[in-house]
């Protein structure tokens, strides 16, 4: 699973590239529209750094054509020389997820890319990312294998469950995925309950996901592990001899 890096101008993508890279993530570079569009239709990229401004094409082009083959594809445009408010606006209605123009720390583009697909770091670069995303219900409509594995589901059968039914703390989840629904991302820690399995404690960050064929926003989840749960029980009093 990888990143795709698209962007004309080289040295920018070299250095866009370093940094994702350095946070733990493998990138796809592309520098055209027609590499973009074929780059982000196979199943290797989670997500799309979008430069809009491309020899053959626009990204607000291209970004309306991965939503359209791939609408949970998360895709956070980037620009130098569209900085209107009518280009986000142009952005968003192209399907973008995320609107962002230059300059952008380094720091807000890794914790954008984070809250969509999870932190990865480098010790564990090869780990798959854990993400899923629901409709405005909270149901299941696609997962990818590490979130799979988070839930103890197998990714065939996950589609269509109750995602919220899954956490301990059932309205706080709830407030994530009506936040969503709003358009609003947010983030919080939660104690998931796989099926069978022991609980174990993750950072939520939850982010509004358009779909064209849907009135209404659906939610994008990564799950970032944190270890297992702590169950809150007092340990019974050790029995003196």
């Amino acid at each position: 699973m990888a990143v795709l890096n698209v962007d004309d101008n080289d040295p920018a993508r070299f250095l866009r590239t370093s940094l994702l890279q350095r946070g733990g993530y493998t990138v796809i570079e592309a520098a055209t529209a027609e590499a973009a569009r074929r780059a982000g239709a196979i199943p290797d990229s989670e997500l799309v750094v979008l430069d809009i401004k491309l020899p053959d094409g626009s990204g607000f082009e291209v970004c309306s054509a991965l939503k359209e083959a791939r609408p949970s594809l998360p895709v956070i445009m980037i620009s130098a020389t569209y900085r209107t408010t009518q280009a986000r606006l142009d952005g968003y209605a192209a399907g973008a997820d995320a609107y962002l123009m230059e300059p952008v720390p380094p720091e807000q583009l890794l914790m954008l890319v984070r809250q969509f697909i999870g932190h990865r770091p480098e010790a564990d670069a090869g780990h798959t990312a854990a993400w899923i995303v629901t409709d405005s219900n909270g149901r299941i409509q696609d997962i990818s294998a590490g979130a799979a594995a988070t839930l103890n589901l197998a990714v065939r059968g996950a589609r269509d469950r109750l995602l919220t039914m899954f956490f301990s703390d059932r309205t706080a989840a709830n407030q994530l995925l009506r936040s969503a629904a709003n358009g609003i991302s947010g983030s919080r820690a939660l104690s998931v309950h796989p099926r069978d399995r022991a609980p174990v404690s993750v950072v939520a960050h939850v982010s509004p996901v358009v779909i064209p064929s849907d009135m209404q926003n659906w939610a994008r989840w990564a799950l970032v592990l944190r270890g297992p749960a702590t169950s809150g029980r007092r340990r019974p009093p050790a029995t003196r001899h």
